[in-house]
């Protein structure tokens, strides 16, 4: 800080450092690059092996529906 009366404009800096950020949203913001990662992958693949995984998924979704319909 400049002495009173000095013409040269004050500055202040101020640093915060918020823990919660490394333990609640550090976690999720990592998934999100891996899952995002994933997602790049998955578009260089080809049109059959496209194919083969949105049938693998659509298989483990009726299997977990059916699942559910029995309880």
């Amino acid at each position: 800080m400049p002495d009173p009366g000095d013409l040269r404009p004050a500055s202040l800096t101020v640093t915060l450092a918020d823990p919660s950020a490394a333990y609640l949203f550090a976690p999720f913001g990592r998934l999100r690059d891996r899952l995002a990662e994933y997602a790049d992958r998955m578009q260089l693949l080809t049109i059959r092996s496209t194919l083969a995984v949105m049938f693998i998924a659509l298989l483990v979704f009726l299997t977990a529906i059916a699942g559910l319909q029995q309880l």
